[in-house]
């Protein structure tokens, strides 16, 4: 999609409409001159991006521009960071946004930028052991399953962690089966 293609989208809507709009780095210097007209046309728009994958130029501009930034391990040790709390701590964000690391079998770490405050959402299992039968997707799966719970407001930001805890219950549940069958009801008994 291109600027122009997605400024048509961005002007059907009202500027006066809290929205939310995600974006992957893929693109970083269209998705950034995206991410600038949605501040300049929706000025109540929330924005959140995902850094994922190493050796992109441009993807450090987007996390400074988004309210919530999900960052990959890959990505994070790429750039030296040896934890999710070291990078959240280390990478440059927008003011008031909210930053969150995936760090696979260690779960994930949330920080906000304004505060400084950090909280980690460990990987919880009853057995106390996770059998990995498929990986791919888990990433995206604990995306959805956080801006799920902010599009919803299912939890104050005051109480962020609760959000991010189910979005790591969710893509643990995730890496326990091939594909995504299922997932929404096993998510929802729970």
């Amino acid at each position: 999609m291109t600027c122009d293609e997605f400024a048509q989208v961005v002007d059907s809507f009202d500027g006066d409409e809290p929205t939310f709009w995600h974006f992957e780095g893929r693109i970083p210097e269209t998705t950034l001159a995206c991410m600038r007209l949605l501040r300049q046309k929706l000025p109540k728009a929330n924005i959140s991006v995902e850094i994922e994958k190493p050796g992109r130029e441009g993807l450090s501009q987007l996390a400074e521009e988004a309210d919530v930034v999900f960052y990959s391990r890959t990505w994070a040790e790429s750039r030296g960071h040896t934890s999710a709390k070291a990078c959240l701590t280390k990478e440059r964000r927008h003011q008031g946004s909210l930053g969150l690391c995936t760090w696979g079998a260690d779960g994930a770490t949330i920080m906000s930028q304004a505060t400084g405050a950090c909280l980690h959402c460990p990987v919880e299992s009853e057995s106390g052991q996770i059998s990995v039968i498929d990986p791919v997707g888990a990433g995206d799966t604990f995306i959805a399953g956080m801006l799920l719970s902010l599009i919803r407001n299912d939890f104050p930001l005051s109480d962020i962690g609760k959000a991010a805890s189910f979005a790591v219950r969710l893509a643990t549940l995730k890496v326990q089966r091939e594909g995504f069958g299922g997932l929404g009801l096993d998510i929802s008994s729970r």
